[in-house]
């Protein structure tokens, strides 16, 4: 399977059209924005890599480059809800949980 390629400017991005490869992760705008715990779940499951400047960064060179940016505790949670199946949002420090097949009825926040 083809990797998505995310890129990172000052935010982490894709193209609008590789949201299903990644499992509908991420905030949808002009582009799909990504946080770094979407990013790490992302690199995870091996759906994409990273390209930052010229350099395409593996999950470990990730981990070195953004270990002060990466919540460890929101990745958890959010690793978890998304394992067992439902849609999850991260935003600013909370993981918002949607209906299990239903992106857009959230019905949970999660403090972590």
């Amino acid at each position: 399977m083809e990797k998505v390629i995310i890129r990172f400017n000052g935010r982490f991005w894709i193209e609008k059209e590789y949201w299903d490869k990644i499992g509908r992760i991420g905030r949808m705008s002009d582009k799909i924005y990504l946080e770094p715990e979407e990013v790490l779940y992302v690199l995870d499951k091996e759906w994409g890599i990273v390209k930052m400047d010229d350099k395409t960064l593996d999950k470990e060179e990730f981990l070195e480059e953004f270990k002060d940016k990466i919540d460890y505790k929101k990745y958890l949670v959010f690793r978890e809800i998304r394992d067992l199946g439902y849609y999850a949002d991260i935003f600013e420090e909370k993981v918002i949980v949607h209906e299990r097949g239903n992106r857009n009825k959230p019905f949970y926040l999660v403090y972590p």
